[in-house]
């Protein structure tokens, strides 16, 4: 009884699951990027100030993209991977759409939330309010 190579194993996962392998591929270089320096953080998270003040909206997808941590990436791409066979069962399609109706609406959720808080311990006119809410930074697939 001879065993299957891992490599060709994981080939053939990742072969299933393309929408999957190319996600986690742009979760780790977008984090070597970030990690050397050669890539912002600030450029690619947003806050209310930058969504909805500077209407800055493609921050929203890019938002995802970017970790403050190893830690942080990591436990994204292993949960990513965990879940890769929706992707195998459903199909690709499938799977990127519904990733992407989830991060959309995990989106409006934090910024609804930061717009309430505003509106409530804020002046409702200007809405005044330390700055540190207006410009927390929102990023990672699991903010």
């Amino acid at each position: 009884m001879a065993t299957a190579n891992p490599f060709v194993v994981v080939l053939g996962q990742m072969a299933r699951s393309p929408v999957t392998t190319v996600a986690v591929s742009v979760l780790v270089a977008t984090w070597v990027k970030i990690f050397h320096g050669r890539l912002d953080m600030a450029s690619l998270a947003y806050s209310y100030d930058a969504v909805v003040a500077r209407e800055q909206y493609w921050k929203v997808l890019t938002s995802p993209l970017c970790h403050a941590s190893f830690a942080h990436m990591i436990v994204n791409v292993v949960t990513l991977w965990a879940i890769r066979d929706v992707e195998a069962v459903y199909g690709s399609w499938f799977f990127f759409r519904y990733s992407a109706v989830l991060m959309l609406a995990e989106a409006f959720v934090a910024l609804g939330t930061i717009a309430i808080v505003l509106r409530m311990y804020g002046n409702s006119l200007h809405l005044q309010v330390h700055p540190i809410v207006r410009t927390l930074s929102c990023h990672g697939c699991s903010r």
